[in-house]
Protein backbone atom coordinates (compact mmCIF):
# COMPACT_ATOMS: atom_id res chain seq x y z
CA UNK A 1 0.00 0.00 0.00
CA UNK A 2 1.25 3.20 -0.94
CA UNK A 3 0.10 7.12 -0.26
CA UNK A 4 0.73 10.13 -1.88
CA UNK A 5 0.99 13.01 0.54
CA UNK A 6 -0.63 16.28 -0.04
CA UNK A 7 2.24 18.89 -0.86
CA UNK A 8 1.50 21.26 1.70
CA UNK A 9 3.24 25.32 2.12
CA UNK A 10 3.21 27.44 4.98
CA UNK A 11 1.41 27.41 7.74
CA UNK A 12 -2.57 26.37 7.04
CA UNK A 13 -4.58 29.41 6.81
CA UNK A 14 -6.57 29.48 10.45
CA UNK A 15 -10.35 28.37 10.58
CA UNK A 16 -12.85 31.19 10.72
CA UNK A 17 -14.13 31.85 14.25
CA UNK A 18 -17.60 32.20 15.74
CA UNK A 19 -18.53 33.83 18.96
CA UNK A 20 -21.20 33.59 20.79
CA UNK A 21 -22.68 32.77 24.69
CA UNK A 22 -23.90 29.60 26.34
CA UNK A 23 -25.20 30.05 30.08
CA UNK A 24 -23.39 33.44 30.16
CA UNK A 25 -20.15 32.34 29.44
CA UNK A 26 -18.98 34.04 26.19
CA UNK A 27 -17.07 31.34 24.03
CA UNK A 28 -15.04 31.53 20.47
CA UNK A 29 -15.48 28.12 18.44
CA UNK A 30 -14.57 27.68 15.07
CA UNK A 31 -17.08 28.21 12.49
CA UNK A 32 -19.66 25.58 11.93
CA UNK A 33 -19.70 24.02 15.62
CA UNK A 34 -22.42 22.56 16.84
CA UNK A 35 -23.82 23.81 20.01
CA UNK A 36 -23.65 20.46 21.72
CA UNK A 37 -19.32 20.58 21.22
CA UNK A 38 -19.12 24.39 22.06
CA UNK A 39 -21.29 23.89 25.18
CA UNK A 40 -18.45 21.65 25.57
CA UNK A 41 -15.74 23.11 25.52
CA UNK A 42 -16.37 24.95 28.31
CA UNK A 43 -17.83 22.25 30.69
CA UNK A 44 -21.10 22.03 29.74
CA UNK A 45 -22.47 18.77 29.35
CA UNK A 46 -26.06 18.36 27.51
CA UNK A 47 -27.74 15.47 27.94
CA UNK A 48 -28.11 13.32 24.86
CA UNK A 49 -28.35 9.61 22.93
CA UNK A 50 -28.45 9.80 19.25
CA UNK A 51 -25.23 12.24 19.56
CA UNK A 52 -21.82 11.20 18.50
CA UNK A 53 -19.00 13.20 17.02
CA UNK A 54 -17.75 10.88 14.59
CA UNK A 55 -21.60 10.35 12.84
CA UNK A 56 -23.89 13.41 11.29
CA UNK A 57 -26.44 14.64 13.08
CA UNK A 58 -29.36 13.43 12.79
CA UNK A 59 -31.46 15.01 16.00
CA UNK A 60 -33.15 12.00 16.20
CA UNK A 61 -34.29 11.62 20.25
CA UNK A 62 -34.21 15.18 21.11
CA UNK A 63 -32.73 14.65 24.34
CA UNK A 64 -30.69 17.90 23.89
CA UNK A 65 -32.94 20.49 23.82
CA UNK A 66 -31.72 24.17 24.29
CA UNK A 67 -33.45 27.64 24.15
CA UNK A 68 -31.53 29.62 21.41
CA UNK A 69 -31.65 33.34 20.61
CA UNK A 70 -30.41 34.99 17.78
CA UNK A 71 -29.87 38.80 16.68
CA UNK A 72 -32.08 39.71 13.94
CA UNK A 73 -31.51 42.28 11.01
CA UNK A 74 -31.15 45.06 12.90
CA UNK A 75 -29.43 43.65 15.82
CA UNK A 76 -32.23 42.71 18.27
CA UNK A 77 -31.78 39.68 19.89
CA UNK A 78 -34.59 37.22 19.50
CA UNK A 79 -35.37 34.03 21.32
CA UNK A 80 -36.54 31.13 18.99
CA UNK A 81 -40.58 29.86 20.21
CA UNK A 82 -39.53 26.21 20.87
CA UNK A 83 -36.46 24.47 22.35
CA UNK A 84 -33.85 23.68 19.39
CA UNK A 85 -31.80 20.26 19.31
CA UNK A 86 -28.49 21.32 19.85
CA UNK A 87 -27.02 18.44 18.29
CA UNK A 88 -28.06 19.41 14.71
CA UNK A 89 -27.62 23.32 15.17
CA UNK A 90 -24.69 25.20 14.27
CA UNK A 91 -23.61 28.17 16.34
CA UNK A 92 -24.07 31.60 14.78
CA UNK A 93 -22.23 35.45 15.40
CA UNK A 94 -24.04 36.55 18.65
CA UNK A 95 -26.06 33.89 19.27
CA UNK A 96 -26.95 33.24 23.15
CA UNK A 97 -27.68 29.33 24.45
CA UNK A 98 -29.63 28.43 27.69
CA UNK A 99 -29.21 25.02 28.65
CA UNK A 100 -30.50 23.07 31.34
CA UNK A 101 -28.62 25.36 33.71
CA UNK A 102 -29.90 28.01 33.28
CA UNK A 103 -33.13 28.26 31.42
CA UNK A 104 -36.47 26.32 33.49
CA UNK A 105 -37.79 26.02 29.61
CA UNK A 106 -35.11 23.83 28.46
CA UNK A 107 -34.97 21.91 31.54
CA UNK A 108 -38.75 21.12 31.58
CA UNK A 109 -38.53 19.83 28.03
CA UNK A 110 -35.48 17.14 28.21
CA UNK A 111 -37.35 15.89 31.72
CA UNK A 112 -40.46 15.75 29.12
CA UNK A 113 -38.69 14.05 26.15
CA UNK A 114 -36.79 11.47 28.97
CA UNK A 115 -39.88 10.99 30.38
CA UNK A 116 -41.45 9.80 26.74
CA UNK A 117 -38.35 8.13 25.84
CA UNK A 118 -38.98 5.59 29.37
CA UNK A 119 -43.32 5.14 29.20
CA UNK A 120 -42.39 1.57 26.99
CA UNK A 121 -39.01 1.29 28.57
CA UNK A 122 -38.52 -1.70 30.49
CA UNK A 123 -37.57 -1.74 34.39
CA UNK A 124 -34.82 -4.42 34.08
CA UNK A 125 -32.13 -2.67 34.72
CA UNK A 126 -30.50 -5.44 37.05
CA UNK A 127 -30.45 -7.85 34.41
CA UNK A 128 -29.22 -5.51 31.35
CA UNK A 129 -26.55 -6.09 30.21
CA UNK A 130 -25.47 -2.32 30.04
CA UNK A 131 -26.62 -1.99 33.36
CA UNK A 132 -23.95 0.44 35.19
CA UNK A 133 -22.48 1.60 31.85
CA UNK A 134 -25.56 2.80 30.52
CA UNK A 135 -26.39 6.62 29.34
CA UNK A 136 -29.90 6.28 30.19
CA UNK A 137 -29.83 5.00 33.14
CA UNK A 138 -27.28 8.08 34.00
CA UNK A 139 -29.92 10.60 32.70
CA UNK A 140 -32.76 9.42 33.43
CA UNK A 141 -31.13 10.19 36.71
CA UNK A 142 -29.68 13.80 36.07
CA UNK A 143 -32.19 14.68 33.77
CA UNK A 144 -35.69 13.08 34.05
CA UNK A 145 -38.91 12.70 36.83
CA UNK A 146 -38.66 11.10 40.07
CA UNK A 147 -41.84 9.45 39.45
CA UNK A 148 -43.45 8.54 36.52
CA UNK A 149 -47.27 9.70 35.53
CA UNK A 150 -47.17 6.71 33.09
CA UNK A 151 -49.98 3.50 34.50
CA UNK A 152 -50.84 1.95 31.37
CA UNK A 153 -49.36 -1.45 30.00
CA UNK A 154 -45.91 -1.09 28.44
CA UNK A 155 -45.27 -2.03 25.30
CA UNK A 156 -43.19 -5.05 24.79
CA UNK A 157 -41.74 -7.47 21.71
CA UNK A 158 -40.48 -11.36 21.79
CA UNK A 159 -36.55 -10.86 22.14
CA UNK A 160 -34.21 -11.22 21.93
CA UNK A 161 -33.91 -11.28 18.30
CA UNK A 162 -30.79 -12.99 17.00
CA UNK A 163 -29.67 -10.54 14.14
CA UNK A 164 -26.27 -11.92 13.79
CA UNK A 165 -24.24 -14.71 15.13
CA UNK A 166 -22.75 -12.15 17.39
CA UNK A 167 -25.32 -9.41 17.29
CA UNK A 168 -28.96 -9.89 19.91
CA UNK A 169 -31.54 -7.41 19.66
CA UNK A 170 -34.09 -6.57 22.67
CA UNK A 171 -36.52 -4.20 20.69
CA UNK A 172 -38.16 -3.50 23.63
CA UNK A 173 -35.15 -1.22 25.17
CA UNK A 174 -34.42 0.43 22.23
CA UNK A 175 -35.44 4.09 22.27
CA UNK A 176 -34.82 4.76 17.96
CA UNK A 177 -31.71 7.04 18.53
CA UNK A 178 -30.54 5.82 14.97
CA UNK A 179 -26.77 5.26 16.03
CA UNK A 180 -26.74 1.71 15.24
CA UNK A 181 -28.18 2.42 11.12
CA UNK A 182 -25.97 5.76 10.91
CA UNK A 183 -23.09 3.66 12.02
CA UNK A 184 -23.66 1.24 9.33
CA UNK A 185 -24.96 3.43 6.95
CA UNK A 186 -22.15 5.84 7.08
CA UNK A 187 -19.51 4.37 8.39
CA UNK A 188 -19.25 0.74 7.87
CA UNK A 189 -21.27 1.25 4.16
CA UNK A 190 -23.17 -2.19 5.53
CA UNK A 191 -27.16 -0.65 6.13
CA UNK A 192 -28.48 -3.67 6.86
CA UNK A 193 -30.51 -2.38 9.53
CA UNK A 194 -33.07 0.27 9.71
CA UNK A 195 -35.94 1.42 11.16
CA UNK A 196 -39.22 -0.53 9.94
CA UNK A 197 -42.74 0.73 10.54
CA UNK A 198 -44.31 4.27 11.53
CA UNK A 199 -45.33 6.15 14.80
CA UNK A 200 -46.16 4.12 18.04
CA UNK A 201 -47.97 1.36 15.90
CA UNK A 202 -51.40 -0.65 16.97
CA UNK A 203 -51.59 -3.41 19.18
CA UNK A 204 -54.06 -5.53 17.35
CA UNK A 205 -53.65 -7.18 14.23
CA UNK A 206 -56.86 -6.20 12.97
CA UNK A 207 -58.10 -4.52 9.65
CA UNK A 208 -56.33 -0.91 11.10
CA UNK A 209 -53.64 -2.63 13.11
CA UNK A 210 -50.54 -0.51 12.17
CA UNK A 211 -46.46 -2.01 12.65
CA UNK A 212 -44.53 -0.14 15.34
CA UNK A 213 -41.47 2.17 14.06
CA UNK A 214 -38.40 -0.05 15.02
CA UNK A 215 -34.60 -1.13 14.00
CA UNK A 216 -34.08 -4.59 12.85
CA UNK A 217 -33.39 -6.33 9.85
CA UNK A 218 -36.01 -6.88 7.09
CA UNK A 219 -38.17 -10.26 8.57
CA UNK A 220 -41.51 -10.62 8.27
CA UNK A 221 -41.59 -13.47 10.53
CA UNK A 222 -39.58 -10.73 12.98
CA UNK A 223 -41.52 -7.66 12.28
CA UNK A 224 -45.22 -9.56 12.27
CA UNK A 225 -46.75 -8.84 9.48
CA UNK A 226 -48.48 -11.45 7.15
CA UNK A 227 -48.71 -12.45 3.79
CA UNK A 228 -52.83 -11.13 4.05
CA UNK A 229 -54.50 -14.29 4.88
CA UNK A 230 -56.32 -12.31 7.16
CA UNK A 231 -57.37 -10.04 4.86
CA UNK A 232 -58.08 -12.77 1.90
CA UNK A 233 -60.51 -14.56 4.28
CA UNK A 234 -62.66 -11.32 4.54
CA UNK A 235 -62.54 -10.74 0.75
CA UNK A 236 -61.41 -7.27 1.12
CA UNK A 237 -61.12 -4.90 -1.46
CA UNK A 238 -57.55 -4.69 -3.28
CA UNK A 239 -55.63 -2.07 -5.29
CA UNK A 240 -52.74 -3.28 -7.42
CA UNK A 241 -50.93 0.37 -6.65
CA UNK A 242 -49.68 -0.61 -3.62
CA UNK A 243 -48.56 -4.35 -3.33
CA UNK A 244 -47.65 -6.47 -0.10
CA UNK A 245 -44.14 -8.52 0.54
CA UNK A 246 -45.26 -11.39 -1.27
CA UNK A 247 -46.55 -9.31 -4.42
CA UNK A 248 -50.02 -9.65 -3.32
CA UNK A 249 -52.40 -6.69 -3.81
CA UNK A 250 -53.03 -4.62 -1.04
CA UNK A 251 -56.22 -3.99 0.12
CA UNK A 252 -57.81 -0.42 0.66
CA UNK A 253 -59.39 -1.05 4.10
CA UNK A 254 -56.83 -0.18 6.45
CA UNK A 255 -53.18 -1.11 6.73
CA UNK A 256 -53.45 -4.39 7.74
CA UNK A 257 -49.63 -5.12 8.42
CA UNK A 258 -48.91 -3.70 4.96
CA UNK A 259 -44.77 -2.80 4.52
CA UNK A 260 -44.45 -0.74 2.08
CA UNK A 261 -41.04 0.56 0.17
CA UNK A 262 -40.42 3.20 2.90
CA UNK A 263 -40.80 0.62 5.54
CA UNK A 264 -38.13 -1.67 4.44
CA UNK A 265 -34.64 -1.18 5.23
CA UNK A 266 -31.87 -0.57 2.55
CA UNK A 267 -31.13 -3.66 1.29
CA UNK A 268 -33.20 -6.16 2.48
CA UNK A 269 -30.42 -8.66 3.48
CA UNK A 270 -29.10 -10.10 6.80
CA UNK A 271 -26.93 -7.91 9.20
CA UNK A 272 -23.67 -9.27 7.51
CA UNK A 273 -20.77 -6.77 8.48
CA UNK A 274 -17.29 -6.69 9.38
CA UNK A 275 -18.23 -3.80 11.90
CA UNK A 276 -21.15 -5.07 13.30
CA UNK A 277 -20.05 -5.12 16.73
CA UNK A 278 -19.48 -1.35 16.93
CA UNK A 279 -23.09 -1.26 17.06
CA UNK A 280 -23.32 -2.87 20.29
CA UNK A 281 -20.75 -0.26 21.99
CA UNK A 282 -22.23 2.83 20.57
CA UNK A 283 -26.09 1.69 21.66
CA UNK A 284 -26.48 4.41 24.26
CA UNK A 285 -29.04 1.49 26.55
CA UNK A 286 -29.02 -2.25 26.06
CA UNK A 287 -31.03 -3.11 22.98
CA UNK A 288 -28.24 -4.48 20.72
CA UNK A 289 -26.19 -6.60 23.05
CA UNK A 290 -23.27 -9.17 22.70
CA UNK A 291 -23.88 -13.33 21.93
CA UNK A 292 -20.96 -14.13 23.90
CA UNK A 293 -20.94 -11.47 26.61
CA UNK A 294 -24.84 -11.42 27.51
CA UNK A 295 -25.59 -12.46 31.33
CA UNK A 296 -22.06 -12.85 31.98
CA UNK A 297 -21.27 -10.06 34.07
CA UNK A 298 -21.95 -6.82 35.42
CA UNK A 299 -19.32 -3.91 34.53
CA UNK A 300 -18.54 -3.48 37.71
CA UNK A 301 -17.48 -6.90 38.25
CA UNK A 302 -14.96 -6.50 35.22
CA UNK A 303 -10.78 -5.36 35.07
CA UNK A 304 -10.29 -3.54 32.31
CA UNK A 305 -6.48 -3.65 30.42
CA UNK A 306 -5.78 -1.01 27.35
CA UNK A 307 -4.38 -3.15 24.75
CA UNK A 308 -3.88 -3.58 21.04
CA UNK A 309 -5.66 -5.70 18.36
CA UNK A 310 -3.63 -9.14 17.03
CA UNK A 311 -5.31 -9.84 14.12
CA UNK A 312 -3.67 -7.20 11.55
CA UNK A 313 -0.76 -5.22 11.08
CA UNK A 314 -2.83 -1.90 12.00
CA UNK A 315 -2.28 -1.15 15.93
CA UNK A 316 -5.89 -0.63 16.56
CA UNK A 317 -6.59 0.40 20.26
CA UNK A 318 -8.41 -2.33 22.41
CA UNK A 319 -10.05 -2.39 25.69
CA UNK A 320 -10.06 -6.21 27.10
CA UNK A 321 -12.33 -6.94 30.10
CA UNK A 322 -12.06 -9.97 31.89
CA UNK A 323 -13.39 -11.77 35.39
CA UNK A 324 -11.32 -14.09 37.95
CA UNK A 325 -8.77 -14.37 35.10
CA UNK A 326 -10.91 -15.18 32.11
CA UNK A 327 -11.84 -12.93 29.17
CA UNK A 328 -15.39 -11.78 28.53
CA UNK A 329 -15.53 -9.39 26.04
CA UNK A 330 -13.17 -6.91 23.99
CA UNK A 331 -14.37 -3.15 23.43
CA UNK A 332 -13.07 -0.72 20.78
CA UNK A 333 -10.40 1.62 22.30
CA UNK A 334 -10.34 5.62 21.59
CA UNK A 335 -7.14 6.21 19.54
CA UNK A 336 -7.72 9.33 17.27
CA UNK A 337 -4.91 8.93 15.57
CA UNK A 338 -5.37 5.04 14.38
CA UNK A 339 -8.39 3.70 14.33
CA UNK A 340 -10.96 6.46 16.05
CA UNK A 341 -13.29 4.09 17.93
CA UNK A 342 -14.10 1.54 15.45
CA UNK A 343 -12.55 -1.83 15.48
CA UNK A 344 -13.03 -5.38 13.26
CA UNK A 345 -15.39 -7.77 14.54
CA UNK A 346 -12.62 -10.19 14.52
CA UNK A 347 -10.82 -7.93 16.96
CA UNK A 348 -13.89 -7.70 19.31
CA UNK A 349 -15.18 -11.20 19.40
CA UNK A 350 -11.94 -13.32 18.21
CA UNK A 351 -11.05 -14.49 21.86
CA UNK A 352 -12.89 -17.55 22.54
CA UNK A 353 -9.00 -19.11 21.56
CA UNK A 354 -7.69 -17.81 24.74
CA UNK A 355 -9.71 -20.06 26.84
CA UNK A 356 -10.04 -23.29 24.74
CA UNK A 357 -9.23 -26.55 26.07
CA UNK A 358 -6.47 -27.31 23.44
CA UNK A 359 -4.44 -23.96 24.50
CA UNK A 360 -1.08 -24.76 25.20
CA UNK A 361 -0.24 -23.28 28.81
CA UNK A 362 3.18 -24.79 29.71
CA UNK A 363 6.23 -25.14 26.85
CA UNK A 364 6.64 -28.78 25.15
CA UNK A 365 9.51 -30.27 24.22
CA UNK A 366 9.88 -33.74 22.21
CA UNK A 367 11.43 -36.66 23.90
CA UNK A 368 14.70 -37.60 21.73
CA UNK A 369 13.47 -41.14 22.79
CA UNK A 370 9.90 -41.34 22.30
CA UNK A 371 9.54 -38.63 19.60
CA UNK A 372 6.36 -37.47 21.99
CA UNK A 373 5.78 -33.75 23.02
CA UNK A 374 6.24 -33.64 26.86
CA UNK A 375 5.16 -30.44 29.51
CA UNK A 376 8.53 -28.98 30.48
CA UNK A 377 9.34 -25.60 32.50
CA UNK A 378 9.79 -22.18 30.74
CA UNK A 379 13.59 -22.22 31.76
CA UNK A 380 14.77 -25.63 30.19
CA UNK A 381 12.43 -24.78 27.52
CA UNK A 382 13.97 -21.53 26.77
CA UNK A 383 17.73 -23.12 27.23
CA UNK A 384 16.94 -25.76 24.78
CA UNK A 385 15.87 -23.18 21.99
CA UNK A 386 19.08 -21.19 22.57
CA UNK A 387 20.71 -24.51 22.49
CA UNK A 388 18.78 -25.16 19.13
CA UNK A 389 19.27 -21.85 17.76
CA UNK A 390 23.13 -21.44 18.26
CA UNK A 391 23.42 -24.63 16.31
CA UNK A 392 21.70 -23.38 13.14
CA UNK A 393 24.11 -20.68 13.57
CA UNK A 394 26.93 -22.71 13.33
CA UNK A 395 25.61 -25.19 11.32
CA UNK A 396 25.39 -22.51 8.37
CA UNK A 397 23.29 -19.74 9.54
CA UNK A 398 19.39 -19.00 10.04
CA UNK A 399 16.40 -16.71 8.58
CA UNK A 400 13.74 -15.50 10.63
CA UNK A 401 9.81 -15.30 8.94
CA UNK A 402 7.95 -13.22 11.97
CA UNK A 403 4.81 -13.01 9.37
CA UNK A 404 3.08 -10.29 7.72
CA UNK A 405 0.80 -9.40 11.25
CA UNK A 406 3.25 -7.74 13.23
CA UNK A 407 2.17 -4.62 15.00
CA UNK A 408 5.57 -2.24 14.56
CA UNK A 409 6.70 -2.63 17.96
CA UNK A 410 6.70 -6.84 17.32
CA UNK A 411 8.78 -6.43 14.11
CA UNK A 412 11.43 -4.41 15.65
CA UNK A 413 11.80 -6.98 18.24
CA UNK A 414 12.15 -9.57 15.61
CA UNK A 415 15.15 -7.79 13.93
CA UNK A 416 16.82 -6.67 16.66
CA UNK A 417 16.86 -10.02 17.90
CA UNK A 418 17.64 -11.48 14.56
CA UNK A 419 20.62 -8.93 14.05
CA UNK A 420 21.94 -8.93 17.37
CA UNK A 421 21.60 -12.77 18.94
CA UNK A 422 21.12 -14.77 15.65
CA UNK A 423 23.64 -12.64 13.63
CA UNK A 424 21.66 -12.99 10.27
CA UNK A 425 19.89 -10.07 8.29
CA UNK A 426 17.57 -12.79 6.29
CA UNK A 427 14.76 -11.01 8.08
CA UNK A 428 11.05 -11.24 5.46
CA UNK A 429 7.98 -11.10 6.50
CA UNK A 430 6.77 -13.43 3.25
CA UNK A 431 7.69 -17.11 2.57
CA UNK A 432 9.44 -16.51 -1.41
CA UNK A 433 12.81 -15.18 -1.79
CA UNK A 434 13.02 -11.72 -3.23
CA UNK A 435 15.91 -9.97 -5.57
CA UNK A 436 18.61 -8.21 -4.65
CA UNK A 437 17.06 -5.20 -6.32
CA UNK A 438 14.68 -5.81 -4.17
CA UNK A 439 15.84 -6.29 -1.31
CA UNK A 440 18.63 -2.51 -1.48
CA UNK A 441 14.88 -1.13 -2.36
CA UNK A 442 12.93 -2.20 0.61
CA UNK A 443 16.02 -1.48 2.98
CA UNK A 444 16.81 1.93 0.94
CA UNK A 445 13.09 3.44 0.41
CA UNK A 446 11.23 1.38 3.11
CA UNK A 447 12.88 0.21 6.31
CA UNK A 448 15.54 3.25 5.66
CA UNK A 449 12.97 6.34 5.06
CA UNK A 450 10.56 5.98 8.73
CA UNK A 451 7.23 5.94 9.32
CA UNK A 452 6.53 8.61 6.16
CA UNK A 453 2.39 7.43 5.96
CA UNK A 454 0.29 7.99 9.07
CA UNK A 455 -3.74 7.14 8.70
CA UNK A 456 -4.20 10.78 8.80
CA UNK A 457 -2.28 10.77 5.11
CA UNK A 458 -4.76 8.23 4.03
CA UNK A 459 -7.66 10.68 4.39
CA UNK A 460 -5.27 13.83 2.85
CA UNK A 461 -3.80 11.88 0.03
CA UNK A 462 -4.81 12.51 -3.99
CA UNK A 463 -4.63 8.89 -4.52
CA UNK A 464 -4.12 5.53 -2.67
CA UNK A 465 -2.80 2.37 -4.67
CA UNK A 466 -3.68 -0.55 -3.04
CA UNK A 467 -1.37 -3.36 -3.93
CA UNK A 468 -3.00 -7.13 -3.59
CA UNK A 469 -4.42 -5.67 -0.33
CA UNK A 470 -8.34 -6.48 0.84
CA UNK A 471 -8.74 -3.98 3.37
CA UNK A 472 -12.16 -4.45 4.15
CA UNK A 473 -11.04 -8.04 5.20
CA UNK A 474 -7.10 -7.60 5.74
CA UNK A 475 -7.19 -4.59 7.85
CA UNK A 476 -10.86 -3.31 8.85
CA UNK A 477 -8.41 -0.13 9.96
CA UNK A 478 -7.64 1.40 6.61
CA UNK A 479 -10.56 0.37 5.22
CA UNK A 480 -12.29 2.45 7.12
CA UNK A 481 -10.29 5.66 6.76
CA UNK A 482 -10.28 5.36 2.91
CA UNK A 483 -14.06 5.23 2.83
CA UNK A 484 -13.97 7.94 5.29
CA UNK A 485 -12.19 10.05 2.68
CA UNK A 486 -13.47 8.63 -0.59
CA UNK A 487 -16.99 9.79 0.23
CA UNK A 488 -15.38 13.03 1.25
CA UNK A 489 -14.74 13.11 -2.34
CA UNK A 490 -10.73 13.91 -0.84
CA UNK A 491 -9.29 10.32 -2.16
CA UNK A 492 -9.24 8.25 -5.48
CA UNK A 493 -8.20 4.68 -4.73
CA UNK A 494 -6.66 2.20 -7.16
CA UNK A 495 -6.71 -1.31 -6.81
CA UNK A 496 -4.14 -3.98 -8.22
CA UNK A 497 -4.98 -7.48 -7.49
CA UNK A 498 -6.49 -10.47 -9.44
CA UNK A 499 -9.92 -10.29 -8.49
CA UNK A 500 -11.91 -7.46 -7.86
CA UNK A 501 -14.11 -7.76 -4.82
CA UNK A 502 -16.78 -5.93 -2.40
CA UNK A 503 -14.06 -3.37 -0.38
CA UNK A 504 -12.69 -2.88 -4.25
CA UNK A 505 -15.66 -1.36 -5.04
Amino acid sequence: MTATATPTSGVPAPLEETTLTIDGVEVSVPKGTLIIRAAEQIGIQIPRFCDHPLLAPAGACRQCLVMVATPDREGNLREMPKPQASCTMEVSPGMVVKTQRTSEVADKAQHGVMEFLLINHPLDCPVCDKGGECPLQNQALSNGRATSRFTDVKRSYPKPIKISTEVLLDRDRCILCQRCTRFQAEIAGDPFIDLQGRGGGHPGRGEHGMLAQQIGGFDEGILGFSAFGADEARDVPRTEEMVGPEGAAAPLAGISYTVGSAETDATGRPFASYFSGNTIQICPVGALTSATYRFRSRPFDLVSAPSVAEHDACGAAIRVDHRRGVVLRRLAGEDAAVNEEWITDKDRFAFAWQALPDVLSTPLVRDEETGELVATSWSEAIALAAEGLAGAVTDGGVGVLPGGRLTLEDGYAWSKFARLVLGTNDVDFRVRAHSPEEADFLGHAVAGSGIGVTYADLESAPHVLLVALEPEDEAGTIFLRLRKAVLAKKTAVTTVAPFATRGTT
